[in-house]
């Protein structure tokens, strides 16, 4: 089994900034989710608070960068996700984008046809009018399962 060094070796440096900021991301979001526990939860020796910074605090909820990063970091969070078929937006938070720019760029690569949105958008290119279920799945149902489950979706 390779090393992690043998392991980062293999990444470009593009790959190793994004890895970088997402490391950075979950550091962020630790200490943070830390200090409220010992806030809330304080006991007879609580260890020293974390000292954040405004800035420090502004960067839990994300950072904007310029589209061409964004870019990037979409196509590298898709590529490392556990279900590349259901990536989504949300998926690039952990690599330290914020909502807005995450969704912006998402959509606007979905539009280009590079991604594709989740499939119980009507937006995505395997919606199947059906909530949950693919278009292939649709297609092998009976007319009379299809209509039912449309009614079952509408009376929701």
């Amino acid at each position: 089994m390779a090393s992690e060094w043998e392991e980062l070796e293999k990444l470009t440096k593009e790959e190793l900034i994004i890895e970088l900021v997402k490391e950075r991301t979950a550091h962020r979001d630790f200490l943070y989710a830390f200090q409220m526990l010992t806030y809330e939860h304080p006991i007879d020796r609580v260890p020293p608070y974390i000292v954040e910074t405004e800035e420090d605090d502004a960067l839990h909820e994300g950072q904007r960068t310029t589209d061409e990063w964004a870019r990037r970091i979409a196509l590298y969070a898709k590529s490392k996700s556990e279900d590349p078929e259901e990536y989504g937006y949300t998926d690039m938070f952990d690599y330290g984008i914020n909502h807005d720019q995450a969704d912006e760029v998402f959509d606007k690569m979905a539009e280009e046809g590079i991604l594709d949105w989740d499939t119980a958008d009507p937006r995505s290119r395997r919606f199947s009018g059906i909530i949950g279920r693919y278009a292939d799945e649709v297609a092998e149902m009976s007319p009379e399962e299809r209509e039912r489950l449309r009614k079952e979706q509408g009376e929701l």
